[in-house]
Order: C-alpha cells, then structure tokens, then sequence
C-alpha cells in the first residue's frame, strides 16, 4: 500500500488539475458567448466597424473573467469561416487563453492552450417605414389630434431613450402593424389600431438606419448656382442636375421634372399657390442650410430613382434627401394639395412636419419610408406602404432578436 500512495496521490493531483482546465474551458467559453452576444446588439443598432465591435466585446469578455487582452481576441462581421461565412448579420468571436501547468508540468512545461468561438446572428425584426433616430429627444414622433396615419406591411420606431419618445395624442387615428420605442410610448387616448403585435413595444431594440453610409450627389452639389428664375417664371423650365442657390417661392403652375437629381443650396424653398411638381426617377437634395416649406395649395408627385436608372450620382430609391451636415434643420411638408412621395424621405439630422395628404404613390411599387431625427403628423392623412417593387430602397428592420447559432 505504501508503494501505491504516490500513484494515488498522483493521480488525484492530476485528476484535479484536469478538472481545473475544464472549469476554464467553460468560463473562456461563458465569456466569448457573451461577448458575441454584446457585439450582436451592436451590430443589430447598426455599427459594422469590427475595430469598434471588437473593442465592445473585448470589454464584456473581460467583465465575464478573460484576462488575455488585445491578442487573444478575434473578432470577424460577416464571418469568415462556419455555417454563417460571409452573411453580413453574424458576427464571430474567438477567445485564445492559456494558463501555466501545475502538476503535468512534470509531462510538458508548455502551457495548456484554450480556444473557444462564438457566433451571434441578428434575425431580422419588423419592417419599418417611419423611423425618428434621435437618441434622447422627447416627443421624436408625434401624433397631433386630427392626425391619420395608415401604413400597410410597416411598422413606427423610435429610437429616443425618453420616456415620451412617441407621443400619440387624443384624437390621432391611426391603423398600423406595430410600433416600437428603445424609451417609452405616451399614449393620450388615441385611436390606435395595431393589426400585427398585442400592444405597442417599449425599451425596444435600436432601429439601424440602413442609409447612414448613404453617397451623397457631389458632382451635382459642386457646380456653379443656376438662376432661379427657372423655378420662378410660369416660362422657365428648371434642369435636372443642376444646382439652384439662394431660396425662391414657387407657385401657380405645373412643373414636369426632367429624370435626375435637384440641388437646393442655401434659403428657403417655398412651394405654395397651387404649384404642382411631377417627376419620375427624381432626387430633391437640400444643402447649404436650405430649407422646404411645401405650403397650403402646393401638390407633389415625385417618384425616386430606381436602381436601374440612377442619373446625376444619385442615390437609388431616396426622393427627399436633406444634408446630415446642415443639422437639426425643421422642414415643414404642409401642403393640402397633397404629397405623392415614392422612396425615401431621408433627414438623419433634421426635424420633418407633416400637415398635409401624403401617401406614397402608385409609382414603381407605391412606397415610402421617412427617416428623421424627429417626426411629427399635425393634421395630416398619411398612407404609406412599405412593399417596394423597385430595388433601390434598403431594407428597414425594428425590434430586431439576436441569437447564438454556433
């Protein structure tokens, strides 16, 4: 017996050091899950960066006992190796950790080496087509009293972290799938139908705006003003591909709009008096600080650039663009002529008010989507759809899920 107690002695030693690696494998294993997870919730909010996800991931693996640092760590969106290579919505973690040797040191006195891999895939959530993308701004989508709204396949997010982040006042109506806010919904007794989810969605997920590396027209914003008497006169015939400076009032006839895009650098931009402006394949830029009053009388019609026909650099499927660089601008679409607006309204920066009859068309698939820093429907009738025909509109998805596939 005396002989064997060594043995023995050997054997638990080794037995509880291997135990001991198993432990670790599981906690290395706990952390590069959570971490995957953590980068999801990002890649889900709309950062692709992987220098940024990594550096997230890298913070919560660490809360979660990973001691390795910056070169244990790999981080891949889309992956580059597993059942989700190359998919744009996973992202892939790998943790690398090693721990000296105890009692095998007397086998080897290499270090034991873990790995361990985790991948998180974001599933797409909701089909959204009015999106408010403030992150703190109280009432960043309003419903006034006397306001319709009915979206057909699409839902209503905000991403303010405020507690009224949508406001639906007494007196709105509104028919649509869901709605969702990252704060909360402050609902005054509004008519509110939802045809897709039990109750409206608060401290939601972020809604990513699918348009944030959106190119801008700047061969077209480059060029030399043209007068803009080509607006103004009931004569004048305003170009496609220009650039118009200054501000003008526009009223009192028809314009058809040449395919291409419109540049509005600077002033204020007043549609009003019975102005009507129809265009297909079109794209209105407004830059420089300038401004769009589309006023009581005016009517548009205007139909986005499909992917096929994207003239003058611009931007497949936006009709509205509104420069993120002149900030937090308010555009007031007020017109009771009524808006035919087909594609996207896009203002990341600035503050969009409705107060007229808008819909989105029967254009090239009849839809629309409004992107804004805020939002609000004051007396207005509002029908989008978010089923488009045409390629060039991006996908919008809230209340987004992620889950660990690998």
């Amino acid at each position: 017996m005396a002989l064997l107690t060594p043995i023995l002695i050997a054997g638990l030693a080794f037995g509880a050091e291997v135990g001991f690696w198993e432990l670790q494998r599981r906690k290395l294993q706990n952390a590069v899950d959570t971490a995957a997870y953590a980068a999801g919730t990002q890649l889900r909010s709309g950062v692709t960066d992987e220098a940024e996800l990594k550096t997230f991931a890298k913070s919560v693996a660490e809360v979660g006992g990973y001691a390795a640092g910056e070169a244990g760590i790999t981080l891949a969106t889309p992956p580059a190796s597993g059942a989700y290579a190359g998919n744009v919505s996973a992202v892939q973690v790998t943790l690398a950790h090693s721990i000296p040797r105890q009692f095998s040191r007397i086998y080897s006195g290499d270090p034991v080496e873990f790995i361990a891999t985790s991948t998180a895939l974001v599933e797409n959530g909701r089909p959204a087509c009015i999106l408010a993308l403030s992150h703190g701004a109280p009432n960043s989508i309003v419903f006034a009293a006397n306001s319709e709204v009915e979206l057909e396949g699409c839902d209503v997010a905000a991403n303010s972290i405020a507690s009224n982040a949508i406001h639906l006042n007494s007196g709105a109506e509104l028919d649509i799938e869901c709605m969702s806010a990252v704060g909360g919904i402050k609902d005054d007794g509004a008519d509110l139908e939802l045809n897709d989810c039990g109750a409206p969605m608060e401290n939601a997920a972020v809604t990513p705006d699918p348009y944030s590396n959106l190119t801008k027209p700047t061969a077209v914003m480059g060029q030399s003003c043209r007068n803009v008497d080509e607006w103004q006169q009931k004569d004048g015939e305003p170009l496609a591909n220009q650039r118009y400076c200054g501000g003008a009032t526009i009223n009192d006839r028809l314009r058809r709009l040449d395919p291409g895009v419109y540049v509005f650098d600077s002033g204020d931009w007043r549609f009003t008096d019975n102005a009507k402006v129809e265009g297909e394949n079109v794209t209105f830029v407004f830059t420089g600080g300038a401004r769009l009053f589309i006023e009581e009388g005016a009517k548009f019609n205007l139909d986005a650039q499909d992917k096929g026909s994207e003239v003058g650099g611009g931007e497949a499927g936006v009709v509205l663009y509104f420069d993120p660089d002149d900030g937090q601008i308010e555009h007031q679409l007020l017109g009771e002529g009524g808006m035919s607006l087909t594609g996207v309204v896009y203002a990341p920066k600035a503050d969009l008010k409705f107060a007229s009859n808008t819909s989105s068309g029967t254009g090239s698939g009849g839809c629309a989507q409004i992107i804004a820093n805020t939002i609000s429907f004051e007396s207005a009738n509002a029908d989008f759809e978010s089923e488009c025909a045409f390629s060039g509109k991006r996908d919008m998805f809230s209340a987004g899920v992620i889950r660990l596939v690998e």
